[in-house]
C-alpha cells in the first residue's frame, strides 16, 4: 500500500511540474485543431509482470519441475518394471537390485519436482501482483487551419496496481 501511494505522488508531481512549465502557444491560439485518427501510430513500450526476476524464477523452475516430473516417472515406470522382469522367477536371496535401485531413483526425482513446481508457482502469483508500468508514444496528426497537416508525439502512461 505504501509503495502504491508513492507511486501516485511521483506522478502528481511530475503531472504539477510539467503543468507549471508549460507556457501559451501564440501560434494555436484561438484555432481548433481536430485530430486525424487514421494517422496514428504506436510504439508500445510495456513494463509488465513479465519483464520481472519473478517471472524470470518462475519460468526457470517450471521447465526444471516439469522435467523432473517426466524425468522421475519414467524412471519409476522404467525400472519398476525391469525389476518385475528381471526378478520374476527368482527366489528372495537371489533377487536382483539393479531395477529396484533405478525405480526407487525415479520415485526420488519426481517427488523432488514437487517443491520445484509450488515455488514456480509462488513466483508466478508474486509476478502478477507486481505493479505493471506501461508507456505508449504515439504521433498524432494535427490539421492546421490553413490547410497543413503537422504530426506532434504523444506520451501516454499506464500505471496498473
Amino acid at each position: 500500500m505504501n509503495m502504491r501511494l508513492n507511486i501516485i505522488f511521483v506522478f502528481l508531481f511530475l503531472l504539477a511540474a510539467s503543468i507549471h512549465g508549460q507556457s501559451p502557444s501564440f501560434i494555436y491560439a484561438n484555432t481548433s485543431m481536430t485530430v486525424n485518427e487514421a494517422n496514428i501510430r504506436k510504439e508500445k513500450l510495456s513494463f509488465d509482470y513479465k519483464q520481472t526476476p519473478e517471472w524470470k524464477r518462475y519460468k526457470i523452475l517450471k521447465a526444471t519441475g516439469w522435467t523432473a516430473v517426466g524425468v522421475g516417472g519414467a524412471m519409476l515406470i522404467g525400472g519398476f518394471i525391469g525389476d518385475i522382469i528381471d526378478n520374476y522367477e527368482r527366489s528372495g536371496n537371489d533377487t536382483k537390485l539393479r531395477y529396484r535401485i533405478v525405480w526407487r531413483m525415479g520415485a526420488g526425482v519426481a517427488a523432488a519436482s514437487v517443491p520445484l513446481l509450488t515455488f514456480a508457482y509462488i513466483n508466478r502469483h508474486k509476478a502478477k501482483k507486481a505493479t505493471a508500468f506501461s508507456l505508449t508514444i504515439s504521433d498524432l496528426s494535427v490539421d492546421l487551419p490553413n490547410g497543413v497537416a503537422q504530426s506532434r508525439p504523444t506520451l501516454g502512461i499506464s500505471v496498473k496496481f
